[in-house]
């Protein structure tokens, strides 16, 4: 009797290549690479079909280099969108070795007048060098105690921000016979302290609407469980006031979406039709996290295996009613 109620049950359950759409798609969002993804899809015709009806998310729009503290010999820097690629210069002008941490351009490299300017990992350094200028090398501003977290160039001029009290800092630089850039000067700008919670991770700067701004996460809401970008932009106060600038929070980037990471920040033009999955009023952004790997959220929406089992996942934040929506990628370990 058994065995016949075993058979009835077994012959009438539904076979498992015949897994609904819906159930099939959580199982296949659940799984950490492309790679398992693609394994999934070849197991028969059915999970196939399936797999060509619901598509998974779109990679990942940054991509997070995982060998912390790992570098290669040659230092190169590459442009996606205009595929230039301009070598590094090793010579410095003092001999003195270092590690970069960010490297920006001050124009388009194909610029005859085009400079680097980059910070080391401490922020304790600012340097220069002029694109194609391989003889020259770099020029260091030693920052003489200030450490300086990001740096950005606005309309043309060279900004640095501060770590922990949010100093603007503005570099003036001059060029020499042979065309290698220095900086001459720095000076902090008198601006309106800002009042709000304080902070762990650093702040970044970018050039927004042709003014320097700032991007600050924290704990903004008490009530809310994780911390938060807001983006805050310098503006002018009256000349009344001791200070001549302030910063003020922006909640509208127009037609830009601004990408926010330790190797790089800048607000992106996301022009109507173009730049197929990137949205306007968008911040998305790199994150550290501790998480272990075989306990990602679940409310992931995207996620890949990196090298030593690391993982990048991709999470929508929660919504805090500003217009602004923000797109963390995590990079666990």
């Amino acid at each position: 009797m058994s065995t016949t109620a075993g058979s009835t049950q077994s012959s009438s359950s539904p076979p498992w290549s015949n897994l609904p759409d819906d159930l099939l798609g959580m199982v296949r969002q659940r799984l950490a690479s492309l790679r398992d993804r693609e394994r999934v899809a070849a197991v028969c015709k059915g999970w196939r079909a399936a797999a060509s009806r619901r598509r998974p998310p779109a990679s990942p729009q940054l991509l997070v280099y995982p060998l912390r503290g790992r570098f290669v010999g040659n230092k190169l820097l590459r442009g996606p969108d205009d595929c230039f690629v301009v070598r590094v210069p090793d010579k410095m002008e003092h001999k003195r070795p270092t590690s970069l941490r960010k490297i920006i351009f001050s124009e388009a490299p194909t610029s005859s007048s085009c400079i680097l300017a980059a910070i080391d990992y401490r922020g304790s350094d600012v340097l220069l060098c002029k694109v194609g200028g391989r003889e020259s090398g770099w020029t260091i501003k030693y920052m003489q105690g200030r450490t300086v977290s990001d740096i950005a160039f606005c309309n043309g001029q060279l900004y640095g921000l501060t770590a922990r009290d949010e100093q603007l800092v503005k570099f003036e630089i001059d060029v020499k016979e042979d065309g290698t850039p220095v900086i001459t000067s720095s000076h902090p700008l008198a601006i309106q302290t800002r009042h709000g919670p304080t902070y762990e991770d650093d702040p970044y700067i970018f050039e927004l609407h042709g003014k320097p701004s700032m991007a600050i996460r924290t704990w903004w809401l008490p009530n809310h469980v994780d911390p938060f970008f807001k983006i805050f932009t310098l503006v002018e106060t009256d000349n009344v006031k001791p200070y001549k600038y302030k910063w003020a929070e922006v909640v509208n980037f127009d037609e830009h979406a601004l990408f926010l990471g330790s190797n790089w920040s800048k607000a992106v033009h996301v022009p109507v039709g173009r730049h197929h999955g990137l949205q306007r009023n968008h911040i998305y952004y790199e994150a550290q996290t501790t998480c272990p790997t075989n306990e990602l959220p679940d409310d992931v929406v995207y996620s890949m295996t990196m090298y030593y089992s690391e993982h990048v996942y991709c999470r929508i934040d929660q919504s805090v009613g500003d217009g602004v929506e923000r797109i963390g990628y995590h990079l666990t370990g």
